[in-house]
């Protein structure tokens, strides 16, 4: 694809979690090994796989295992962090996710968006 000059290639890859199936053991090698090879990674988030900490503007994992393979190749100052299904959050309006960061591995990262791929926005 060209972006206004600049070639972008853009890949879907398998998602980054634990598994005992080979296969997808072997897919998910391969979306770490894309994640260190890009200019760019987009980091998807169900938001029903985190916590919000609403006192300290933190969204944090439910379950950290779900999260251990998300390690220092996958969260890099090359790493987008979307929220996703927004729309099935009950959050007050006075709560905008974009000023949350995700807190992982000791580490806190910025919120880019917040989406509902089933709603459109």
């Amino acid at each position: 694809m060209n972006l206004n000059g600049y070639p972008v290639r853009i890949s879907d890859t398998a998602g980054i979690r634990e598994s005992s199936d080979t296969i997808e053991q072997e897919g998910v090698e391969l979306a770490l090994e894309q994640i260190r090879e890009s200019n760019l990674n987009l980091l998807l988030i169900d938001v029903n796989d985190v916590e919000f900490k609403f006192d300290e503007k933190k969204i944090v994992p439910k379950d950290a295992n779900k999260f251990t393979k998300i390690n220092s190749t996958a969260m890099t100052d090359r790493t987008v962090i979307l929220l996703n299904k927004s729309d099935t959050l009950n959050l007050s309006e006075q709560y905008n996710l974009k000023d949350f960061e995700f807190e992982w591995a000791g580490a806190n990262y910025k919120i880019f968006e917040v989406l509902s791929c089933k709603e459109n926005r």
